[in-house]
């Protein structure tokens, strides 16, 4: 499936809660179950970010908006023109264009239990 259109964010995630456990950045994802979700809010307009959209997103109730794209995969490509800076988990690393996948089974744990 492929998206086009001006965009005021993208967010992926492999676990349903972020930012310290209190934000659904990916309502319904899994660490274990191989697939990122994806959430694309579209741009419409700074006051539909701001007074729509944003107040939303902390508690995952973005993904009920109708213009809002809401998937899982395991592999997603992204490109934007101009460029624009990725926001890996609140430090800026590299830019686009810039794909994300699942790697499964790549991190082991372990634990005393």
């Amino acid at each position: 499936e492929k998206y086009s259109g001006k965009t005021t964010i993208v967010l992926i995630a492999n676990v349903e809660k972020s930012a310290g456990g209190s934000m659904v950045i990916g309502p319904g994802a899994s660490p274990t179950d191989g697939k990122l979700t994806v959430t694309i809010i579209p741009f419409k307009s700074k006051y539909d970010c701001l007074v729509n959209k944003f107040p939303k997103t902390p508690t995952g109730e973005i993904v009920k908006e109708e213009d809002v794209k809401f998937f899982q995969t395991d592999k997603i490509s992204i490109v934007s023109d101009p460029p624009t800076e990725l926001d890996i988990d609140g430090d800026l690393h590299s830019s686009t264009p810039a794909v994300v996948n699942i790697l499964p089974q790549s991190v082991n744990i372990i634990s005393p239990l």
